[in-house]
């Protein structure tokens, strides 16, 4: 059947709050302001950590290495090192959690820092650490209303963050110790004297609704099982979230209230909800990988993936979905036969494992079909993505399921991008929006994957000449961006860019600047220096100024875009094309012998490039050629005497 005819017969941090000298540290997240995606990254790689399976004898021999290496020197820290090694029992690990060494060290440094590989190295640990608080937990009774006491110096950057977000959401990164005792905690806050200037006295006064509490975020009284037994210690979960109450001082000391709550924005809830459903129906010991990519960190997904191919099984459901997601990664990095191995290894294994009538089986052909259209081979494409949309749909058709559901509107949006890459935009356009209509049937509106698809709409709208529709869509993508994705992700970065070309090509050049600035900010964090999208970025925002009388601003750009071309990425179209417009600028100023430098680098570069467009090539000779003749005009100019 005809794929037209397929779509339109479907149906309708403990805290230490403490700052280390890095600045990448985190130890406390705003949950309802832009840290909204990173926190839910977070939340599932710690809820995957908690239930994936792993050798308790190699995690924690990973654990030892870590914390030998980084106690070197330490005799004294190497004797607990070693007696952890010898001793150490699950039933242990709150007794080693609250005693003050390497241990309790290292993991909230982890934590704090987002160190995914060293988090992953305290997998066990976590583990036995969580499970021993929960079994806790099951046990014991609380009051209904449970108040606890956190006393500890807290550095002026983070409690000014807390005095700004009165009234917002926070979640501590990692198990937070308490005390039902205010003058404990008091003695670790201090009294606001003999401090750093750039700390602070702190005491936090949180109050807990025990009728609220679930046991997924468990919390128990510890004092019997402590290497602190009077403390009155109460340890809570990771990722326990409050609310800001108040932020006051009291005789030199901040005191800062919180009250536990369940209450999160409800599209938030709505979004971990439908992640958490999703890693649970995948093979769980391919997740952390997932959660890996998904946060950018590719490298250290391979390194994840590549380790469990060497002690799996050849035909099983893991190494399918691992060899699928090295194809993801190798697409994404436009190495096409790389990904195309990956894909049909997969591809194979789901056939000999499960069916020819199965989702992985139908994905294979739909990533299969994607490599095809990237490369350019659109009738290899269309071919595949038919075949696995044939499959999906036998497959509703039996199961009826949202998942199912979803895997036809990923094939259908996927064909809407095909058709965008050889210019049928109004076909493409009527692919998207079909795809819309079944993604709202089966995905919460703040889901990522709405991103591209309302990007891709607003594409083909402009492209038609329809720049109202247009800029509608890429706001609305821009928006699911900030609610959804990290904060310096790629995608953002491609929409700002996208909305900012919308505006230059409008002459709207204020409105320009804005967004081209933002995504300039994000690709110089993420990208390569002389990657494309920096040259774009930096030359229409040269452009803009050019247009708003800021030539100052403009060759500050440009000569920022030629700094970023590193010597193997300095010859393409354009690094050439960046040369030239630079050159025109100092060619308006009248800076005629910087202009001709930037002519001649263009123009020299561009003979050296093969099936370089004609036009431009006559246009760089000709600057060339101008710029020459005025600089005669200067240099031959006649005496005053004649």
């Amino acid at each position: 059947m005809p794929i037209d005819e397929l779509i339109n017969s479907s149906p309708n941090d403990i805290l230490p709050l403490s700052i280390f000298s890095n600045s990448q540290e985190k130890s406390i997240r705003n949950l309802t302001t832009s840290g909204n995606a990173l926190f839910i990254w977070y939340q599932l790689l710690i809820d995957v950590l908690i239930r994936i399976p792993s050798s308790t004898e190699s995690a924690k021999a990973d654990l030892i290495d870590l914390s030998r290496k980084s106690y070197d020197e330490n005799e004294s820290e190497q004797e607990k090192i070693t007696e952890f090694n010898t001793c150490y029992e699950s039933q242990n690990a709150i007794f080693w959690y609250t005693r003050n060494c390497f241990l309790f060290r290292l993991m909230n440094q982890a934590f704090r820092t987002e160190d995914i590989d060293n988090i992953f190295k305290f997998r066990f640990f976590i583990v036995d650490l969580y499970q021993q608080l929960l079994t806790l937990y099951t046990v014991q009774r609380f009051p209904s209303t449970l108040i606890l006491y956190r006393g500890q110096s807290l550095g002026l950057t983070e409690l000014e963050h807390l005095k700004e977000n009165i009234g917002q959401l926070i979640s501590m990164n990692t198990f937070l110790s308490t005390t039902t005792c205010k003058e404990v905690a008091s003695i670790f806050a201090g009294d606001g004297t003999n401090r750093p200037a750039c700390q602070r006295s702190v005491l936090f006064v949180m109050t807990i609704d025990t009728t609220l509490c679930h046991k997924s975020k468990p919390f128990a009284d510890v004092s019997r099982h402590s290497y602190m037994k009077d403390e009155n210690e109460i340890l809570l979960s990771m990722g326990t979230i409050f609310r800001i109450v108040s932020v006051d001082i009291e005789d030199n000391v901040w005191i800062v209230k919180l009250t536990f709550t369940e209450q999160e924005d409800k599209r938030l809830i709505e979004l971990i909800d439908y992640q958490k459903m999703t890693l649970r129906e995948k093979e769980t010991v391919v997740v952390l990988g997932r959660i890996l990519q998904d946060m950018g960190e590719m490298e250290k997904a391979k390194r994840y993936y590549n380790l469990i191919l060497q002690s799996s099984l050849e035909d099983s459901v893991e190494v399918s979905s691992i060899y699928n997601n090295l194809g993801v990664m190798a697409k994404d990095e436009y190495k096409y036969e790389e990904a195309l191995n990956a894909y049909e290894k997969s591809m194979n294994i789901n056939k000999r494992i499960l069916s020819e009538i199965h989702p992985h089986t139908a994905m294979s052909y739909n990533n299969i079909a994607g490599v095809y259209a990237q490369m350019g081979a659109t009738r290899k494409a269309v071919d595949y993505y038919e075949t696995g949309l044939q499959i999906h749909f036998q497959l509703f058709q039996i199961d009826n399921h949202p998942k199912t559901l979803e895997c036809i509107t990923d094939i259908i949006s996927n064909l809407g991008v095909l058709f965008i890459k050889i210019g049928n935009y109004e076909r493409a356009l009527c692919y998207l929006n079909k795809a819309l209509e079944f993604k709202q049937k089966c995905l919460p509106i703040v889901h990522p994957s709405y991103v591209m698809l309302f990007y891709n709409i607003g594409h083909c709208f402009e492209q038609i000449g329809n720049d109202e529709q247009a800029s509608i869509f890429y706001e609305k993508s821009l928006e699911i961006c900030n609610q959804s994705l990290p904060a310096n992700h790629s995608q953002t970065a491609t929409v700002l860019s996208k909305l900012g070309g919308l505006y230059y090509n409008k002459s709207n050049w204020s409105r320009a600047i804005k967004y081209l600035e933002k995504s300039l900010e994000i690709n110089k964090n993420i990208l390569p220096k002389g990657h494309p999208d920096l040259l774009i970025d930096f030359g229409n925002l040269a452009s803009s100024y050019t247009h708003l009388g800021k030539n100052y601003l403009a060759i500050d750009m440009f000569e920022n875009a030629l700094s970023f071309t590193t010597i193997l990425e300095s010859k393409s179209f354009q690094v050439a094309h960046t040369y030239n417009n630079c050159g025109a600028v100092y060619f308006n100023q009248g800076n005629y012998e910087k202009a001709l430098e930037k002519f001649t680098k263009a123009y020299e570069m561009a003979l050296q490039l093969p099936s370089f467009e004609q036009s431009y090539l006559s246009m760089y000779q000709q600057n060339l050629k101008e710029t020459k003749r005025k600089l005669q005009k200067v240099t031959i100019k006649p005496s005053s005497s004649e």
